[in-house]
Order: structure tokens, then sequence, then C-alpha cells
């Protein structure tokens, strides 16, 4: 094997002996930017830099394998390399812990004023500056949340700072306090008084701070840029800096890079410029060089371990669905075991140029297909739908389509049967139609079956849904199948650890200044009537009534009001014993400050917020429907309920909040229920075995 290694690392001898007995022969170039003058058709791992933005990539016939020294993927033809199953990776976490250091390092510069004490002590000159300001109680906005901005907001949190955290897609991590999708991003920016660029640079991002985005910005903010120069349009930061509207700024990239000397920023007193240096420090070439050997001893083992065991094929594996959404939530946590069990991933959905950007830095290896799938019933727009994806799955010829959410999982199957795919896997995560009356019930009902008899397999995620559909003869038994206990995906108990629940208890009781004493009645989901928030509501004025002391911690986004008797959605609003925090990230620490949770939903595929509370030992009450009751124990974790009965909740609430022994008792047997049944690791495993299994027989790539 031939491996290309260039000055983008500078290897030291015993390095380059220990890649040399690895890899076989190599072929060692110092400067990335000059034309090659060898043969590189026999080429097969590269590691490199800007290498393939001065030479073509395509002469390069048998390359298999590409490690990156930079984090970002802006310097490589990634679709190229996408479209020929070349294997990439980055150099991800190598640089975050400097570039953290970097940015706290800037802002206490600013903050504390260090230049102007520079300049005194150089004068001999002892003045004091009472103008200094403290991080106490400030507000950061960190704008992409990858491995820097996580690391940076783990050292703000030293400080006591309200760290708000923004990105295209939902990004989890204890380390900060809010999270805004990027397209409330404005929002965000409005409170900043500390702003934070570590977002990649895209099409989309290109001068995402422009002139208007920084006069949304407060007086006195101060801009740190640890990203992309051109992320910021500098034109207009000169500008606003010369207007004083910022504080100061902080810049260790620029739009052309060395800044020209005759850039207004060199001159200005409140800016700082370092020459694109934050990522340097004393361990990076040491945790860069370990990460190219693992990742090229890991390619070179699995390669070994193919080419010995030709029965580990690689199959074409298309996941659809409607909003990209159902992708982060669902799909992601298993990108990397389908790659590892050798499926190639393919995603379908609605996204956005700023998710495929997304999609492109974060996931290299998974392909991404934007096709525009309506919501709810629009005829012309479901034609358009359903033609393409036929198109694509002919084209494609996928060993596998997998299919879930009503409007895509119905285009889905039909073009998938039609195109011939041999497995059509109906991921049956809820039926719409349950709720409905007449002829709207009629229709989606049979939307369902047609969707099911198009599929080679359907795997509802409970066992309520699955009995249900085979009583109703939606489908056989031989064609239908729960994974181990039911789920879509089980549940992390890493994340949801009950080592930490007096922590995050006392965090968001402090954080919403609830005192001690009170019971806190909670609620994860969206508002609408479907998730029973009228009766839930009805229940809680009844409580406040008989004059319990509780508050409701109201977990979710608030989107369908119109489903909400309108007296009940303004006293919704204006109920101050009721917490509201719209999305958040870190879910399980609001459930730990519950006493007691409640979903009155009229309809669930499965109710996994209701596991998600036990897992933090928390008693629940659900209504008495297909996959809540599948994921507790009526009368052992939790409470049963009708559905739409106001009176059966408020007893059965009244019940819980009276019985302190209870609600323990419940939450210790609920976690043990969880960690018994649906574990994430063990549900993993179940599920990559069925995805195994179901590819038996089907042809080699």
């Amino acid at each position: 094997m031939k491996l290309l290694l260039t000055g983008a690392f500078h290897y030291n001898k015993e390095q380059l002996n220990t890649l040399k007995e690895t890899a076989g022969e190599i072929i060692y170039i110092k400067e990335e930017r000059l034309p090659l003058t060898i043969e590189v058709s026999d080429i097969e791992t590269v590691v490199c830099n800007n290498l393939f933005l001065y030479n073509d990539i395509q002469k390069f016939t048998n390359l298999k394998f590409i490690q990156l020294t930079s984090a970002g993927y802006d310097k490589i033809p990634l679709e190229y390399i996408k479209s020929q199953n070349i294997l990439i990776e980055n150099a991800k976490g190598v640089y975050s812990a400097p570039m953290a250091e970097w940015v706290i390092l800037m802002i206490l510069q600013i903050y504390k004023k260090s230049r102007t004490f520079y300049s005194l002590q150089n004068n001999h000159q002892w003045i004091k500056q009472h103008d200094v300001l403290e991080l106490s109680g400030k507000t950061a906005v960190i704008v992409g949340l990858g491995n820097v901005g996580k690391e940076v907001a783990k050292r703000l949190n030293a400080f006591n700072i309200h760290i708000i955290g923004t990105d295209i897609t939902y990004v989890h991590s204890e380390t900060i306090h809010e999270f805004y999708p990027m397209e409330e991003v404005d929002m965000a920016l409005e409170k900043a008084d500390i702003l934070i660029l570590t977002l990649p640079l895209t099409k989309e991002t290109y001068h995402f701070i422009n002139e208007d985005r920084i006069n949304r910005l407060k007086n006195n903010c101060l801009l740190v840029n640890v990203s992309r120069g051109s992320v910021i349009d500098e034109s207009s930061l000169v500008k606003a800096l010369q207007n004083e509207k910022f504080i100061g700024a902080a810049l260790d990239v620029f739009e052309e890079e060395p800044l020209p000397t005759d850039s207004p920023l060199w001159e200005m007193d409140n800016v700082i410029i370092t020459p694109h240096n934050s990522y340097e420090s004393d361990n990076v070439r040491e945790r860069l060089y370990e990460l190219i050997y693992s990742n090229l001893l890991n390619y070179i083992q699995n390669k070994k371990h193919i080419n010995v065991n030709q029965s580990k094929r690689r199959y074409k594996y298309c996941i659809v669905t409607t909003m990209s959404s159902s992708i982060e939530n669902w799909i992601k946590p298993f990108f990397k075991l389908y790659y590892d069990n050798n499926f190639d991933i393919t995603i379908v959905c609605n996204m956005t140029e700023e998710y495929i950007n997304y999609m492109h830095n974060e996931y290299p290896n998974i392909k991404t297909v934007n096709i525009s799938i309506p919501r709810g019933i629009h005829f012309l727009k479901s034609i358009k739908a359903l033609y393409h994806l036929y198109l694509l799955f002919v084209r494609e010829d996928y060993d596998l389509v997998q299919y879930s959410t009503p409007n895509a999982s119905f285009y889905s199957a039909i073009a998938s049967y039609l195109a011939k795919i041999k497995v059509r896997l109906y991921c049956q995560w809820g039926m719409v139609f349950v709720t409905m009356k007449g002829w709207k019930r009629f229709l989606f009902q049979l939307i369902e079956r047609t969707t099911c008899l198009l599929s080679t397999q359907i795997q509802p995620d409970s066992y309520g849904n699955l009995m249900y559909c085979r009583k109703n003869r939606f489908y056989s038994i031989r064609k239908s199948h729960v994974i181990w206990n039911g789920s879509a995906k089980g549940v992390d108990l890493n994340k949801y650890d009950i080592n930490k629940k007096t922590i995050y208890q006392r965090e968001i009781l402090n954080r919403f200044k609830i005192d001690d004493g009170y019971i806190i009645l909670g609620f994860v989901g969206r508002l609408g009537m479907e998730k029973g928030c009228n009766e839930l509501f009805q229940a809680f004025k009844i409580l406040e009534r008989k004059h319990y002391k509780v508050k409701l911690l109201f977990v979710g986004p608030l989107e369908k009001e119109n489903t909400i008797k309108p007296s009940l959605l303004r006293w919704f609003y204006q109920n101050d014993n009721i917490i509201k925090t719209d999305r958040v990230t870190d879910v399980e620490k609001y459930m730990a400050a519950m006493d007691i949770f409640i979903l009155p939903s009229y309809r669930e595929g499965f109710g996994m917020s209701v596991v998600e509370a036990q897992a933090m030992e928390i008693p629940v009450i659900v209504t008495d429907i297909p996959g809540p009751v599948n994921g507790m124990i009526p009368n052992v974790t939790g409470l049963t309920i009708p559905v739409r009965d106001v009176k059966a909740l408020v007893y059965a609430t009244e019940e819980l909040i009276n019985d302190e022994l209870k609600r323990k008792l419940f939450g210790q047997l609920g976690r043990e229920f969880v960690k018994s049944h649906f574990d994430h690791e063990i549900f993993a495993k179940k599920l990559i075995r069925n995805r195994l299994n179901l590819m038996k027989g089907c042809k080699k790539l």
C-alpha cells in the first residue's frame, strides 16, 4: 500500500518509521501548493491539508482513504470524494482545547483592559482603571456548537456566565443553558454581551455577521471570531468598530490572510489581532499524530478484515423522513454503527443548504439528498415528491429503503415498490388517523393500510401498536416485528445519569427561582390538543384551586396554539406557576427537577419521554393508549388514566402528590425497568442485528 504524506504535518524520524511499518511504502512531498510531478494513480492513502486545492484528485484513481490535518472540509472536493466512496477523516477535536483557551484569553484581555495596563507599565505609570468589567452575570452567545464551541462553553461556565448556544441542528450539551436553532439565531444575537463565532464556513455562513446582524447586537457587545474570516463582512465590522458599536473585537481569522498591512483593523485600540494562531499549542502535534496513526491503522485493519471475510458486504441503505428533525432525533445516533457494519447510508428529507453542509462537515461518509416532501395534503407537491423518490430509487438501486413519518412513508412505499427495491422497511412510529373522525379518518387509514401493504417489513416502536395493527389486519405476523422491547432508539443511560439527578434538580430550581416545598409536575412535548394539553391545563387549574403548592414545568415548543381552547391558552401564558421553556437540549436536567411526569396524550407511537422520565427515577402518569403504556408498568412505575379524562388526571396526580413514599418507590422501580428494557447500547446491538438479517441474500456492491 502506498501512503502519501505532505508537509501539512512535520513528522519526526520515529513517526515516519512507524508509519512506514504500518502502511508499507511512503511518499513524502513538502509543499502541497506545487503541482505534483510523481505518478499518483497507485496511491491508496493520503494525509494532507490543501493538497487537492492545487492538484486534481481525479488523477488519484486508486485513492481509498484521506486523513485531513485540518478540522474543516472546505478545502477538498467533498462531493467527488463521496461519489467515489473514498473514506475521509478530519482532525476533529485536535485543536479544540487551545482554541477555546484563546477565546477565554481574549475575553479577559478586553474585559480587564490588559492592553491599557501594558501601556501604563511601559510608561511607568500608576493609574487605576475603574471601568474594568466582570464576566459574572453576562450572556455569551456561541454560534456553532461543534467541538470548539462546546469546549468554549465548558470553560465559560467557570465564570458564572449565562451561555446560549446556536447551531443548525439541535446539539445536546450540559454546558449551555439555552439553545436556539439557526433560524432563530437573530433572537439569540440580541441577548449577547459576548458573541463568539465557532461555526464552519459554508455558502450559508459567508458574511453571517453583516451590517444587519451587527445592528441587532447590543451596544458594547464583545465580538470574538475563531472560525473563518469570511463569516464576517469585514467592511461592516470596520465601520461598526469605528462607530464604537463594540466594546472590542478579538480576531484570529480574516477574509484575506495574511491581513493586509493597510487594513484599518491594525490601528484600532479596541481590536486584538492574532495571525490565525489560536489552534497552536504544545500538545497539538502529539494529538494530531496520534489521530493520524490511529485512523490509518483502523483503515488498514478494517481493510484486512474485509479481505479475509468476504461475507462482510457493504450495502446501500436509504433512509427517508419528511423533516431533518426526525434524522436528528431518531437516526443520527446510529450513523457510526451503520457505517461500521457495512451500510452506506443516504438520508432523504426536506433539508436546508445549511443542514446539507452540516452533514457534509460532521458526517462526510453520509450522503444527503434534498427532496421536498410536503406536510399535510397537497396533491401536486405529493406527485412531485413521489416522482423524485422513484427516480432516486431506480438510479441508486438501494438494497434497503427505510421510511418513517406519515407522508414520507406513503410516498416512499409506493416509489420503492415501483422501483422494485428488495427490502422496503416501514418504521411505524405513530398513526395519525387514530384521533381523527369521519372522512379524514377513512382517508388517512387508507393511506396507512397502503403503506403497510407495499412494505416488505413493518417495525412499529411499541407492542401496543403492533397488536392493534395485527388485530385490525393492517399487516400479518410474518412481516411485522418490534425491535427488542420497543422505542426507536432506546435510552442513553449515560446521558440520563441518575448520579447527577440532585445536581441537575438544583440547577433547574435555581434557574427558575423555585422555592423548596413545591411539587413540580412535568410535561415534555409540543403544545397541542393531541398531546392532551387541554386536559393537562384544566387539571392544573383544579389543583391550584385546591391550594396545592404545585408548579407545572412545560418543556417543549409552543407550536399548535390554535388547537388549545382560547381561554385556556390565555390562562396558560399568564400563569406564573407554569414554567415554559420552549425547546431544550438538556431535557434530562428538566426531568430531574420533576416530582411527577404527566403525558395525557391522545396518540403516541411509543412515548419516549415516558421512558426518559423513568430513567431519572420520576413516577409517571400516562393515558392508557398503545405506546405510552408499553413504556411503563401500571401501578408499579406509574399510573394510567383514560384519554380526555380530566377528573381521572386530577385524581391520579393527587394520589402521587399526597404519597411521597409511593412517588419514590415508583421512581426507583421505573429506573430499574428502563435499565433492563430500554438501554440504548443493548437496543443498538439488536437493531443492527435486525438490519443485517434483512440483508441476507442481497447482492454485493
